[in-house]
C-alpha cells in the first residue's frame, strides 16, 4: 500500500505541473512531455546496465521485533515509488482532475492487489520446495 500510495502522490506532482505547463505553453504536450518521457526512458535504461549484484555476508538476527523489520520495510517501500507510471500522470493532468483518478484508482487497486497476489503464490511455492533437497546440491542450483 505503501508503495502505490508514494506513486500516486509523486504522480500528482508533475500532473499539477503537466495542467500549467499544457495551458502556458502551446506544444507542450506533443514535445515536452515527450521528450521527458523519453529522457527518463534512457535513463532507466542506463541504470538497468549499471546495476551492480551484491551478497550478504551476514545474516540479520532472527530475534528482531516486529516493528523492527515492518517499519524500515514500508518506509522503504513508500520512498521506492514506480517512476514508471508517473508518465501517465503526466499526460492525465493535462486533461482534467477526473482523468487523474481514473489513472489512480485502478493503479492502487492493480499494484496492491497484484501483490498480494504474487506473493501468496510464491509462500505456497515456497512451501512445496524440498529443501533437504535443495540443501545437498547448492552447486548444481
Amino acid at each position: 500500500m505503501a508503495h502505490a500510495l508514494s506513486t500516486i502522490i509523486i504522480g500528482i506532482i508533475p500532473g499539477l505541473l503537466g495542467l500549467q505547463l499544457a495551458t502556458s505553453i502551446k506544444y507542450f504536450t506533443h514535445f515536452i512531455a515527450p521528450a521527458v518521457l523519453i529522457v527518463l526512458g534512457l535513463f532507466f535504461i542506463y541504470q538497468h546496465h549499471r546495476h551492480k549484484h551484491f551478497h550478504l555476508h551476514q545474516t540479520p538476527k532472527p530475534t528482531l521485533a516486529k516493528k523492527k523489520i515492518i517499519l524500515p520495510l514500508a518506509v522503504a517501500m513508500f520512498l521506492s515509488s514506480c517512476m514508471e507510471i508517473e508518465a501517465y500522470f503526466l499526460l492525465a493532468r493535462t486533461k482534467d482532475l477526473w482523468t487523474v483518478v481514473s489513472v489512480a484508482a485502478p493503479y492502487l487497486f492493480i499494484c496492491v492487489s497484484g501483490m498480494v497476489l504474487w506473493v501468496r503464490l510464491a509462500y505456497i511455492g515456497i512451501l512445496k520446495l524440498n529443501w533437504h533437497t535443495l540443501e545437498q546440491k547448492p552447486g548444481i542450483i
